[in-house]
């Protein structure tokens, strides 16, 4: 009798957990048929969410679930994400594209990829979710088996806008581009999702309410001071950013983390200083090429693709915080003392203004065109 009721009790306690593992299971072993000598190792991409573009949060749950459930069965050899995240950007791989040709010949020649899973998954309310997936060989692109199922959302509650925040800047702080993850996504869908109280607090002083209240929640401490300054398209190149306005915000917090608004407060992007990076690293290249002017040179093309603000002098179109704020850039500490010197206009050369840095380091700036002359260190001695 006693062991009736401990078998009794066994399954009880097992029920549950078959249950929420049997989908997931069904799912697996239906991609996993095709297993055979020239279809031994799969590589699982980032799954979609309907009406999303790109990898989204319950996309990137499902797809874990799912590679653990082919990584138990032993059919398959499951290649490891990580494995293969650079070439999932570098081919701009979108869940609800597919996966290029290019990019299934790169996962098969470089990683041994037979085929790709690819999935998406849509929330059909009451909830469950639906999650289509797909067995693509790696060879054609053709797809080899798909599958359906209607799944219980038995995950974790959807984060708040704040979390998806403190989310988002830990990321940043790690070198990941914000912009490209699942958690931007879910943002993006959250914030559109609260448009009434977006604009309750917009019609209570415009866009600049609606800026300090994005500088506020993005904060990892109350106690954080961000400064907030504005930039104007005239001064600014502002299309690489995708600001269709005449102006947007930047936010500095202290710890050096960025946060990029447009006029209307809605935010476009947040990273940890790649730009500035940028400069110090064309900085430490000149050091090491001391003596030449960077500025002609294949490095300086690189450099100018990730610049996001340039300065103008012209009066008309002149930021009176853009120089200042761009010499600021290319400090090696905050502290560096520079010196500025400004040359008016000759007969054989425009105006001009000369940066020269506590160490040596110079910056020549044209003044009509407000584009960087010269980056240089003087010539060693001899």
């Amino acid at each position: 009798m006693k062991m009736s009721v401990c078998i009794v009790c066994f399954c009880l306690l097992a029920g549950p957990a078959a249950a929420a593992e049997g989908p997931y299971r069904d799912l697996a072993e239906k991609l996993s048929a095709p297993v055979g000598k020239k279809m031994k190792t799969v590589a699982v991409l980032p799954f979609g969410c309907a009406g999303t573009a790109g990898a989204c949060l319950d996309g990137s749950l499902l797809g874990d679930r799912l590679t653990t459930e082919l990584i138990n069965l032993g059919k398959f050899t499951v290649i490891v994400p990580g494995q293969y995240a650079g070439e999932l950007e570098k081919f701009a791989y979108r869940p609800e594209a597919g996966a290029s040709p290019d990019l299934l010949r790169r996962l098969r020649k470089a990683h041994g990829a037979d085929a790709v899973v690819t999935g998406m998954t849509a929330d059909l309310g009451g909830g469950r979710s639906e999650l289509n997936v797909r067995l693509v060989d790696a060879g054609n692109g053709t797809a080899v088996t798909a599958a359906r199922a209607v799944l219980e959302r038995d995950w974790a509650v959807q984060a708040e806008p704040r979390d998806l925040r403190s989310a988002l800047r830990a990321l940043a702080g790690k070198g990941v581009r914000a912009t490209r993850t699942p958690e931007w996504a879910e943002f993006a869908r959250m914030k559109a999702g609260s448009l009434a109280t977006r604009l309750s607090i917009a019609s209570l002083g415009g866009s600049e309410k609606m800026a300090d209240f994005e500088v506020e929640a993005w904060k990892a401490d109350p106690a954080e001071a961000p400064k907030t300054v504005t930039y104007f398209c005239a001064s600014s190149d502002c299309e690489a950013i995708n600001v269709t306005g005449g102006s947007y915000f930047k936010a500095y917090y202290p710890d050096g983390f960025v946060l990029l608004l447009d006029e209307a407060g809605d935010v476009l992007d947040c990273y940890y200083p790649e730009r500035s990076y940028a400069r110090l690293m064309m900085r430490l290249l000149a050091r090491k090429h001391a003596g030449r002017n960077m500025v002609p040179t294949g490095d300086w093309d690189r450099f100018q693709e990730v610049m996001d603000h340039r300065y103008f002098p012209v009066p008309d179109k002149r930021d009176p915080d853009s120089l200042k704020t761009e010499i600021d850039k290319w400090k090696l500490v905050l502290g560096e003392k520079v010196t500025g010197i400004y040359s008016p206009e000759t007969p054989d050369h425009p105006d001009f203004y000369k940066v020269p840095f506590a160490d040596g380091f110079t910056l020549v700036f044209d003044g009509p065109s407000g584009a960087i002359e010269s980056c240089e260190y003087p010539p060693p001695p001899r």
